[in-house]
């Protein structure tokens, strides 16, 4: 009498029966892109072994499983590098200035257009630095707003100077060394030096 096999246990043997098959399966599945039905007839008549549809399904979802859980490790581990220097770049600097910001962005593009197992957002990816170029453009603003008041201030004293001077000119009742005395302590100039 046969014993039947926990179906459990059967789908372990057959991935570890699969396991001996990954180089061709990757040759034939991915880089050929045969069919199932091709490979199970590849694989019987290469090693005579029996393989069916399921089986190559089930590795074949294995195999997309562990790749992008492949794939996020290395993104989390390329996302902790980047952090560790901005960071680093923000301990030495104080704060990541914009060039740097966008260096790195433009860095971690360039990184991702090149692997091919990851597609680049590009938009995500200069949405990272949209805060930073807000930041700028505020403090550029205050910057502006900052040399708008000295521009103010400086306005507002020489016109000060000038309602002064205005007045002293207009004043009759000063001598004309009053009035050039005057205009020196008006302008900041030095007093005249006493004739000798």
């Amino acid at each position: 009498m046969p014993i039947d096999m926990d179906p459990e246990r059967k789908a372990r043997g057959d991935a570890k029966q699969l396991q001996d098959y990954d180089e061709d399966l990757e040759q034939w599945l991915i880089k050929e892109g045969i069919t199932y039905a091709a490979c199970v007839r590849r694989i019987a008549d290469k090693y005579g072994d029996p393989v069916t549809v399921k089986q190559l399904h089930r590795w074949y979802r294995k195999r997309q499983d562990r790749q992008l859980k492949e794939t996020i490790l290395r993104n989390i581990t390329a996302g902790a590098e980047a952090t560790r220097q901005i960071r680093a770049q923000a301990e030495k600097h104080s704060v990541p200035d914009l060039d740097a910001l966008i260096s790195w962005v433009r860095v971690l593009i360039a990184n991702l257009a090149t692997r091919p197992d990851a597609t680049v957002d590009v938009e995500s990816l200069t949405g990272l630095i949209r805060p930073a170029l807000e930041w700028a453009k505020i403090q550029r603003q205050d910057q502006q707003l900052a040399l708008d008041r000295e521009k103010l201030d400086l306005l507002k004293r020489k016109a000060e100077i000038a309602e002064r001077a205005e007045g002293v000119l207009k004043d009759e009742t000063l001598t004309p060394d009053q009035k050039m005395a005057r205009f020196r302590e008006t302008f900041g100039l030095p007093s005249a030096a006493p004739a000798a």
